[in-house]
């Protein structure tokens, strides 16, 4: 006999959706993941591209890695300071109690 219980999958799949649905926000969840998706692309690129753009300049002046240091330096900086302030906006929409939530913060049946 076990002693730990054991939920049935789609009990547990039911109460992940609502636990990742947001009330405040009317879009299907395939417009959501886009978004996310395209955030997550913006950033990645942001970081990658200043860097292509120094060696490419570097390449066509025929200098030092100068350019492509100062390219990764700044792209850098710049995707972690977006990937920071995304990674906010998500955790404060995640703490906002949606319309299925009581005052006080519990969940309604």
């Amino acid at each position: 006999m076990s002693l730990i219980y054991r939920r049935p999958a789609n009990q547990l799949l039911s109460e992940r959706r609502q636990n990742v649905q947001n009330d405040n926000d009317d879009r299907a969840m395939i417009a959501k993941a886009w978004g996310l998706g395209y955030q997550a692309m913006s950033i990645s690129l942001e970081m990658v591209v200043p860097g292509v753009l120094g060696l490419w300049i570097d390449r066509w002046l025929g200098t030092l890695p100068l350019f492509l240091i100062l390219g990764v330096i700044f792209g850098m900086t710049a995707g972690m300071i977006h990937l920071v302030q995304f990674a906010r906006r998500i955790g404060e929409e995640a703490k906002k109690p949606s319309s299925r939530d009581d005052r006080d913060g519990q969940r309604r049946p």
